[in-house]
């Protein structure tokens, strides 16, 4: 279990404990999840459903991010990186049928096993772990497929390291989905490593040569100003591509995010005081993100019309 300093200094998942109680409930295993109120607390987890409703039915599939490189991780998400989704989704019912399966890839490591924040010879020697999360998320697609959903009724949703997967993975397959919808896309770390990370940044410079040579990417992206992994300019590539809108979230004030004159938090399921979200990167994770709704359900909108 995280320690409460590690939530601050790594804030990318909020799995913590201080004077261990526990901040927010974690989650191991892959899921198909149902908003069944407007309390994400009360989100429920089925690993399998029995007769999907292929025909009548959306699908959305959401690939958290990672918190190690290349090694596996402790997690894979946690009750409070839904607090807005919940919020969106359980809304999003009132308009349409869909199904959201949680894709885990906490499990996943690559063959190298290389520690955070350091390099590696480069290109790759095996597969990493960053090729063995897109070939699993390409897998599920295809299972998905088989069982009767077709492209037109897929959506990737991702954040972080999970958000580029999800646009990379579309942007190589056409006609493989709908849509992706990604929050903060970034897989290779604070851009302040970079001069240490080589091997990383010639594998970000791959990526970005393959992804900009697509000539459709249907997809919405929101990227905050202060991130420090990437940020609207470090991502500004991906807008001359066709059908990509970016759009730049809530800049910071005074170290922390306001919406409507309240604090954007990590939402605790635990009835604990609530901690600031003080990067940009995980603004998703509050609820002060339905700010985004109108543009997320037109989007959606626009694609299944």
């Amino acid at each position: 279990m995280k320690k409460y300093l590690l939530f601050l200094i790594l804030l990318v998942f909020t799995s913590t404990r201080a004077e261990n109680v526990e901040y927010t409930k974690d989650i191991f295993s892959s899921a198909f999840i149902s908003f069944n109120d407007e309390d994400f607390r009360n989100i429920f987890l089925e690993e399998k459903i029995d007769n999907l409703d292929v025909n009548n039915s959306l699908l959305f599939i959401y690939t958290p991010g990672s918190m190690n490189d290349d090694r596996m991780d402790g997690v894979c998400s946690t009750y409070n990186e839904f607090a807005y989704l919940n919020d969106f989704f359980y809304n999003l019912k009132i308009k349409y049928k869909f199904y959201f399966f949680l894709n885990c890839t906490n499990k996943i490591q690559g063959d190298m096993k290389i520690p955070n924040a350091s390099n590696f010879p480069f290109p790759y020697r095996g597969t990493s772990k960053h090729k063995k999360i897109r070939k699993n998320l390409l897998n599920l697609i295809n299972e998905f497929k088989e069982d009767g959903f077709k492209s037109s009724q897929i959506f990737l949703i991702g954040h972080s390291c999970g958000a580029w997967h999800s646009l990379f993975i579309s942007s190589q397959n056409s006609d493989l989905v709908n849509s992706v919808i990604a929050f903060s896309p970034s897989c290779f770390g604070p851009r302040y490593l970079y001069f240490q990370r080589r091997g990383f940044l010639k594998q970000r410079r791959n990526d970005i040569k393959k992804i900009s040579n697509t000539e459709l990417l249907s997809s919405i992206i929101f990227v905050s100003p202060n991130d420090i992994r990437e940020n609207h300019m470090t991502l500004k590539w991906l807008k001359k591509i066709d059908g990509v809108k970016m759009i730049k979230t809530l800049k910071r004030e005074n170290k922390e995010y306001i919406y409507n004159s309240l604090r954007c938090n990590f939402h605790s399921d635990q009835n604990l005081e609530e901690i600031s979200i003080l990067d940009g990167h995980n603004l998703h994770f509050s609820t002060c993100f339905k700010k985004y709704n109108p543009e997320i359900i037109d989007f959606i909108k626009s694609r299944i019309s």
